[in-house]
C-alpha cells in the first residue's frame, strides 16, 4: 500500500515538467530494506507540499550506486524545482556524494530542502550560505 502511494509515478506522469509549464516540489525517501518502514519520511514530505505525484521511493542500501526512483527523478528534475528529502542521509551516499549531488542541483537551478535539518534549505538566503561554506570544507574532509 505504502509503495504504492510512492510507486513512481513518475514515469507515468504527463504533467510533469517541462510538459506543464510549472514548478515542481519532489520529494525524495530511501528505506535500506523491505522490513523498514517509509510512513514517517511519506507523511512528512507530504505535509512539507510534496504532491503524491512527485514522491518517489527507493528501497535499497545507502552503499548502493544505483538507485531507480531517484535516478527517474533526477532525470525529471527542472529549473525551478524544489527536491525535498526527510533526512540527508536518505539522499546521499558519503558527505563528498552529498556536496555533488547539491552542487549539480544548484548548477541546474534545482532548490533543495532537508526536513530534519531545517539549516540545509537552499530556497532561503541563510540555507545558501550555510550550503555554501559547507560545501569546500566537506570536499576537502573527504579527501
Amino acid at each position: 500500500m505504502l509503495e504504492s502511494r510512492a510507486h513512481n509515478q513518475i514515469a507515468h506522469n504527463p504533467c510533469a515538467p517541462p510538459y506543464c509549464g510549472h514548478m515542481s516540489v519532489w520529494g525524495y525517501a530511501r528505506t535500506s530494506t523491505t522490513h523498514q518502514d517509509p510512513t514517517m519520511q511519506l507523511d512528512a514530505l507530504t505535509a512539507a507540499g510534496v504532491d503524491e505525484d512527485h514522491l518517489v521511493l527507493d528501497t535499497v542500501s545507502g552503499a548502493t550506486r544505483t538507485r531507480p526512483g531517484l535516478d527517474r527523478m533526477w532525470s525529471r528534475l527542472s529549473s525551478g524545482d524544489e527536491l525535498v528529502v526527510w533526512k540527508l542521509d536518505r539522499l546521499g551516499r558519503s558527505t563528498a556524494h552529498l556536496v555533488r549531488l547539491l552542487d549539480e542541483l544548484g548548477q541546474r537551478g534545482v532548490q533543495f530542502r532537508s526536513l530534519t535539518e531545517p539549516a540545509i534549505d537552499t530556497t532561503t538566503a541563510q540555507g545558501r550560505l550555510l550550503t555554501g561554506v559547507m560545501a569546500p570544507r566537506s570536499v576537502v574532509l573527504a579527501r
